[in-house]
């Protein structure tokens, strides 16, 4: 009787061993490599206009999604100084990328990139890590760098790359401020303005160690009532 007791419990442990390994596994391959949402070392400065929000509309093809880390200010024009001012930048999710009257705009993460050269430069922009990380589903998205200019040139677009499993869909360029977003038509000319910086899934999901908690527990309770029956 003991002994078939012992069995139960070890079945289940083995069993939750092997769920709790295959989430590790899959946490592991979302951790692969931190992936750039635009990158654009070499862009030549403009910024005859300034206080400018300047940004891009995006796809996220992932079928995984991705889960935004940092978000970026253009810093490539001169990344000796750093930037001249603390800069804002913002990504929203969107219900389309038209200007149309029932389209809606969702901020879903902010960051002030500080001034200078505190925050780390990676592919001409300055990062600043989120509080929290932000998981994007496949979707329409829009992400925006506010008052370029004034000492902040954007860049004009030359060796711009993107990410994989990122769409660009146009470039947004309005004098708005923060935290407005402008929906609505915009050149068809590149931009180094906003970035953020991702990796492809869903990191170390916190629903792992609940389910490891949760499921010791299960077992604890197990072995309990295993013991009362052998009593």
């Amino acid at each position: 009787m003991r002994f078939r007791g012992f069995n139960f419990v070890t079945r289940r442990l083995w069993i939750l061993a092997a769920v709790v390994a295959a989430g590790a596994g899959l946490s592991a391959s979302a951790n692969a490599a931190v992936l750039q949402g635009i990158s654009a070392t070499g862009a030549p400065a403009g910024g005859a206009v300034q206080g400018l929000a300047i940004g891009f509309q995006f796809t996220v093809t992932q079928p995984e999604g991705i889960t935004v880390t940092s978000l970026g200010y253009y810093n490539g024009w001169n990344p000796d100084t750093g930037l001249a001012h603390p800069r804002q930048v913002a990504l929203f999710g969107l219900s389309d990328f038209n200007a149309d009257a029932g389209t809606t705009s969702t901020m879903v993460a902010s960051a002030t990139v500080d001034a200078g050269t505190a925050d780390p430069l990676s592919g001409g922009y300055r990062f600043k890590t989120l509080d929290s990380s932000v998981y994007l589903a496949p979707g329409k998205y829009g992400v925006l760098a506010y008052n370029m200019g004034n000492g902040d040139a954007y860049g004009d677009g030359v060796g711009v790359t993107y990410g994989d499993g990122i769409a660009p869909e146009r470039d947004l360029y309005q004098t708005i401020s923060y935290p407005s977003y402008y929906n609505g038509p915009s050149s068809d000319a590149v931009h180094a303005s906003a970035s953020f910086q991702y990796v492809v899934g869903v990191p170390e999901p916190a629903s792992l160690g609940l389910l490891a908690a949760g499921g010791g527990a299960l077992l604890m309770r197990r072995r309990k009532n295993a013991q009362r029956k052998d009593a």
